[in-house]
C-alpha cells in the first residue's frame, strides 16, 4: 500500500524549496493536486502551516477503496474492455461500498485552508456523486471548500478557466505560486472488492 504520509511529506519538501527562493512570496505558495493529488495534498496541508491553499482536479474526498470499485466498475481500468454497468448499478454498490484503505475523511475535517474542487460528473475514475456527500456537509459546516462540477470529464482548459476565477473572486492574482501535483497512475491501490462481485466486461 501507498504511504500517504510519507507522499504528503515530499510535498512539504518541495513547498520549502520554494520557500528558499527569493522570487516567491511565502504566503502564497499552494498545492495543484491531480487524482491521486486529492488525498496527498490536503494531509500535506494539515501537516504544516506553509501551504496557503489547494486546488484538486479530480481528486477522491472517500477512500482508497471506495475510489478503486468505483473505477473498476465504470471502466477507468488497463483491462482494454468496458464494463456494461447501468449507472444505476454503478451508483448503488459506490454507496454501499463502506470505507477501507486510506480514507481522507478525518483529514480533511482538519483541514483550515481555502480549497477549490473541480470535477466533471462523468468521470471514470471518480464517484463524484459520492465525493460530495462528504465535501458539501464540510462546506455547509464552515470549511472554505468551493466545488465546482463538469457536466463531462474535467480538462487542463476547464480547470485553468476556474482557478482564474477563483482566484479573481479572492481578490488573488491568479498566477499564484503552485507546488506539487501526483496523479493516480503512478500505482494501482490493490483491489478491496471480492471479484465475484465485478460484472464482466461488455463484448
Amino acid at each position: 500500500p501507498l504511504d500517504f504520509d510519507l507522499l504528503a511529506d515530499d510535498v512539504l519538501a518541495a513547498v520549502d524549496v520554494l520557500r528558499s527562493r527569493d522570487d516567491i512570496d511565502d504566503d502564497r505558495i499552494g498545492l495543484l493536486g491531480l487524482s491521486q493529488g486529492g488525498w496527498i495534498a490536503p494531509l500535506a496541508a494539515t501537516k504544516s502551516d506553509r501551504v496557503r491553499f489547494a486546488v484538486i482536479l479530480s481528486g477522491p474526498a472517500v477512500s482508497v477503496g471506495e475510489e478503486d470499485l468505483y473505477s473498476g466498475l465504470a471502466g477507468d481500468s488497463d483491462s482494454g474492455c468496458t464494463p456494461d454497468n447501468p449507472p444505476s448499478f454503478i451508483s448503488s454498490l459506490t454507496r454501499e461500498q463502506k470505507p477501507s484503505g486510506f480514507d481522507p475523511r478525518p483529514v480533511l475535517a482538519r483541514v483550515d485552508i481555502p480549497v477549490l474542487w473541480v470535477y466533471g460528473r462523468r468521470d471514470l475514475s471518480q464517484p463524484v456523486e459520492k465525493d460530495l456527500t462528504v465535501l458539501r456537509p464540510l462546506k455547509r459546516a464552515g470549511k472554505e471548500f468551493e466545488i465546482v462540477v463538469f457536466p463531462a470529464p474535467v480538462g487542463p482548459t476547464k480547470a485553468a478557466v476556474v482557478i482564474r476565477a477563483s482566484a479573481a473572486r479572492r481578490s488573488r492574482s491568479s498566477s499564484i505560486q503552485v507546488s506539487a501535483t501526483r496523479s493516480s497512475t503512478t500505482a494501482a491501490p490493490r483491489r478491496t472488492t471480492p471479484r465475484s462481485r465485478w460484472p464482466r466486461c461488455a463484448r
